[in-house]
């Protein structure tokens, strides 16, 4: 049974760190119908991620955010995910979230380092829409039955 407390998933702030614009719009689809209401904010690299969540130059479109869940794709322009979750780990007294890593990467050893890095789960991207829908529709109804701070 879900609950509809304000620590419950429909409730909370989602930051989706991806570059493919399709991939953002099937994430953010596939969120919004499993019942996220909160707010989604994007960034496309790491650089526009450790701004808002650090405030390090953000301006009035990119001000600092405190999602509780980040979808983080580790092939992200500039120098990858890896350096997103190297800094929430690094901050973990001020960045407390829990992120999820995307990927197209399968690699076990790259897997080890993202969850050495702090990363709460970890799902490889599929390559078919339907089956990268399917997996986004069913990570929102798993998400419905995770307490959230």
């Amino acid at each position: 049974m879900v609950t509809s407390d304000k620590n419950s998933f429909n409730q909370i702030n989602v930051l989706i760190v991806e570059d493919d614009a399709g991939h953002v719009k099937l994430i953010e689809k596939n969120l919004r119908s499993a019942g996220l209401a909160g707010k989604i904010s994007v960034a496309n690299t790491d650089i526009e991620a450790i701004a808002m969540l650090t405030d390090e130059s953000a301006d009035a479109l990119t001000k600092k955010i405190e999602p509780l869940l980040i979808m983080l794709d580790l092939g992200i322009p500039e120098k990858g995910g890896l350096e997103v979750l190297r800094l929430i780990m690094t901050n973990r007294n001020k960045i407390k979230t829990m992120v999820i890593v995307f990927s197209a990467s399968s690699d076990p050893v790259e897997i080890k380092n993202c969850y050495l890095s702090g990363c709460n789960i970890f799902i490889t991207k599929p390559g078919d829409y339907n089956k990268f829908a399917e997996t986004i529709r069913s990570l929102g109804h798993f998400l419905n039955y995770i307490k959230f701070p």
